[in-house]
C-alpha cells in the first residue's frame, strides 16, 4: 500500500471510530448510564494507595487497562475517540500500527489490579479498535488493600469498594451471622468505617455505665 493509502484507512477508521462513540453514548443515556472513562483522579479517591513503586516494563493485558490521568474527557470507556481534535495524532498512530513501526511503550498506573494511562491513550484506542489484546507497558504501582477486578465505570468500581469495606467490616467484628438476620447496606464509600467508630463509643459508653468489658456482638 502506498502511504496515501495508509492515511486514507486510518482517516476512515478514526471517523468510523467516532461514530461508534457517538452512538454508544446516545443509547447508554438513553438507559441512564455513562461511557464516560475513569478518571485516576476519581479511582485514587475511592481506592485510597498508599504509596507509589516503580515495577518497570512488561506487557499488560489491555481489557485492564480502565481509565486515564489526563485524556479521560477525549476518550469513552471503550477507549473510542469522543473528539475532533485528537484525530491527526490518532491517525498517525494508526499509520505507524499498519506500517508496523515499533513504538515505544506506553506509561501506565497500575491501581487495585487496573491500569490507568499516563502516556499512550491513542495508542490503546489504536491497538483496542484493531483487537489486540496485549501492550508492552512501563508500570508504576499504586499500593492499595483494595483489588477490585474489572470495572468499566465509576458506579461499578464504587460498588466494588463498598462491597470490600462491608466484607471487612463483618470480619473484623465477628458479624457475620448477626448481619444475616438483618441485612444492611450502605450505598456511600466509607460508611462501614464510620459505623467502626460508632460502635466503638457505644461499646465504651456501655463499659463506663456497667463497668464490664462488653463484646462487640
Amino acid at each position: 500500500m502506498s502511504n496515501a493509502d495508509f492515511i486514507l484507512q486510518a482517516e476512515d477508521e478514526f471517523d468510523r471510530a467516532r461514530r461508534k462513540a457517538k452512538l454508544s453514548s446516545l443509547f447508554a443515556r438513553l438507559r441512564g448510564e455513562s461511557t464516560d472513562l475513569l478518571s485516576l483522579e476519581e479511582a485514587k479517591k475511592l481506592l485510597q494507595p498508599t504509596s507509589e513503586t516503580y515495577q518497570g516494563q512488561k506487557t499488560i493485558e489491555i481489557e485492564k487497562i480502565v481509565g486515564s490521568e489526563g485524556r479521560y474527557t477525549d476518550f469513552d470507556r471503550r477507549f473510542l475517540p469522543k473528539t475532533k481534535h485528537i484525530r491527526r495524532r490518532w491517525q498517525n498512530i494508526s499509520i505507524a500500527h499498519k506500517r508496523y513501526i515499533e513504538l515505544p511503550a506506553i506509561k501506565v498506573y497500575e491501581l487495585g489490579g487496573l491500569y490507568f494511562i499516563r502516556d499512550g491513550n491513542h495508542r490503546v484506542s489504536v491497538a483496542k479498535l484493531s483487537g489486540i489484546e496485549f501492550i508492552d507497558a512501563e508500570v508504576t504501582g499504586l499500593s492499595t488493600s483494595i483489588q477490585v477486578g474489572i470495572v468499566h465505570d465509576r458506579n461499578e468500581l464504587k460498588q466494588r469498594v463498598i462491597g470490600y469495606e462491608r466484607e471487612r467490616f463483618l470480619q473484623s467484628l465477628s458479624l457475620m451471622d448477626k448481619i444475616a438476620e438483618g441485612d444492611f447496606r450502605f450505598t456511600a464509600v466509607g460508611g462501614y468505617d464510620d459505623l467502626v467508630v460508632h460502635i466503638s463509643c457505644h461499646k465504651k459508653l456501655m463499659e463506663n455505665r456497667t463497668k464490664t468489658r462488653i463484646p462487640y456482638e
